[in-house]
C-alpha cells in the first residue's frame, strides 16, 4: 500500500473495570456536572487533501452510552473507493472511559484489545504495548478530551497529555489549550474552545480540535494533518440525541 493511501486511511478516523481511576478524573467526576456527551449521532462534512487531490465526503460518528458502558462507531467513505469504519467499546467508571476493544476496518481489519489485568494492549498486527489506566483509543479520546480540558482549567494549566492507541501502536498525545473563538460550521456559528495536539516527531499526525455546545462537549471540528501534506478536516453538520444503550 502506498504511503499516501496509508495516510488517507489513518486520517479518516480518530478494558475491564480498574481498581482505581486516573487521579485527575476521580477529582473531576466527584464535584462537577456530567462531562460525558449524552448518546448522540453526529454527522460531519469532510474535506481533505491526498496526493494533491482535494476531496469532499461525509462521516457519521455514533456515540451511545448508559451508566457504565459506551460504544462509539465512526463510518466514512472517501474518494468513493476508500471506506473506513472504526469502533470503540468499553466501560464508564465515574466519568472515565476505559476502552476494552478498538477495531479499525479499512482495506483490512485491525484491532487493539485493552487488558487492564495484564497491563498491556494486544494488537492483531504488531507486538503488545504497555497499558495505563488513562489510555484511550482514537475514538474514545474525542469524548474524553472535554473532561481533561476541564481538569486542566481547574489546575490553571493549558497543557495536558494522554496516551492514545491506534489499532497497531500506542503514542503519547500532548495537547495545548488555545483561545476561544467563534467558528463557522454547516450548522452555523458556534463559540468554541481550540485544542491542539503538538507534533513531537515528523511521523506524528498533528491535530486541531474545536469543542463547543453545552459544557463544551461537542467536537465541532477536527483537523488532522500529516507531514507530507495529507490532511482531513471534519465539520459538524448535525447532531441528534439518540437512545442510550440498553
Amino acid at each position: 500500500m502506498s504511503t499516501s493511501r496509508r495516510n488517507c486511511l489513518k486520517l479518516a478516523g480518530t478494558s475491564a473495570i480498574l481498581s482505581a481511576l486516573p487521579a485527575g478524573l476521580v477529582a473531576h467526576a466527584g464535584n462537577a456536572p456530567d462531562m460525558l456527551l449524552p448518546s448522540t449521532e453526529l454527522v460531519y462534512d469532510l474535506t481533505g487533501m491526498q496526493k494533491g487531490l482535494r476531496y469532499n465526503a461525509t462521516a457519521t460518528l455514533r456515540w451511545q452510552r448508559n451508566g457504565d458502558r459506551y460504544v462509539a462507531a465512526l463510518s466514512a467513505r472517501i474518494l468513493v473507493v476508500f471506506k473506513r469504519n472504526q469502533t470503540s467499546q468499553g466501560r464508564i467508571v465515574g466519568q472515565a472511559l476505559q476502552p476494552s476493544l478498538f477495531v479499525d476496518e479499512g482495506k483490512r481489519v485491525k484491532q487493539a484489545t485493552f487488558n487492564a489485568d495484564a497491563q498491556r494492549i494486544d494488537y492483531t498486527e504488531s507486538g503488545p504495548a504497555p497499558y495505563t489506566p488513562d489510555t484511550q483509543d482514537r475514538l474514545s479520546v474525542y469524548f474524553t478530551l472535554p473532561q481533561l480540558m476541564a481538569q486542566a482549567r481547574k489546575q490553571q494549566r493549558n497543557t495536558f497529555s494522554v496516551p492514545v492507541s491506534s489499532a497497531n501502536s500506542l503514542t503519547q498525545w500532548d495537547f495545548t489549550m488555545g483561545s476561544r473563538d467563534v467558528i463557522d460550521t454547516p450548522m452555523g456559528q458556534w463559540p468554541a474552545q481550540i485544542l491542539s495536539r503538538v507534533r513531537q516527531t515528523a511521523d506524528d499526525t498533528s491535530a486541531k480540535l474545536w469543542y463547543g455546545g453545552t459544557n463544551g462537549l461537542l467536537p465541532l471540528r477536527i483537523r488532522l494533518e500529516d507531514s507530507d501534506g495529507t490532511w482531513l478536516e471534519q465539520s459538524l453538520r448535525s447532531h441528534t440525541r439518540i437512545d442510550d444503550l440498553a
